[in-house]
């Protein structure tokens, strides 16, 4: 039995197709994804009609999500779970301080809810079949950014 480990993060497309094991796929696109099984995907489903039920999510920036099943789960990071449920009260909060955001804040956020978001820390198992996949925190790229570490066997 040989067991691997792949860590999902930004720059798996540098990984050929090749050196992935037959559970876990990479498909290129707008919004690049990972396909883990046949129902799990990271970013993105590969396509509107794909059995997608898990959808996980590393960052909450609009840039960085794909294609959303209607009625997948989002496992999103658990800093930023308000502003994938709801968004709105970002921008709200955005039309006072635009002109003052001297922190900086993002304004890639997303614009519509997702009512079916769990969260997810540093450590969390997320179950998919014929892997297992642990959620680390990677702040950096959002405040509280994670990447995904998929166990092979």
């Amino acid at each position: 039995m040989c067991h691997r480990t792949f860590l999902v993060f930004v720059a798996l497309p540098l990984f050929a197709q090749s050196t992935l094991p037959p559970q876990v796929r990479f498909k290129q696109d707008f919004i690049n994804s990972v396909v883990i099984g046949s129902h799990t995907a990271v970013y993105a489903s590969p396509s509107p009609k794909a059995p997608i039920t898990q959808l996980l999510l590393t960052h909450a920036r609009r840039d960085a999500v794909g294609v959303v099943p209607p009625n997948a789960y989002l496992f999103v990071p658990a800093q930023e779970k308000d502003l994938f449920q709801e968004p709105e009260r970002f921008w709200e909060k955005m039309k006072t301080i635009q002109f003052h955001d001297y922190a900086q804040i993002s304004t890639k956020i997303p614009v519509y809810g997702y009512a079916n978001t769990r969260a997810v820390e540093d450590n969390d198992q997320i179950p998919v079949e014929d892997a297992t996949v642990r959620a680390i925190s990677t702040p950096g790229y959002t405040p509280g950014a994670v990447s995904y570490v998929i166990d092979v066997d």
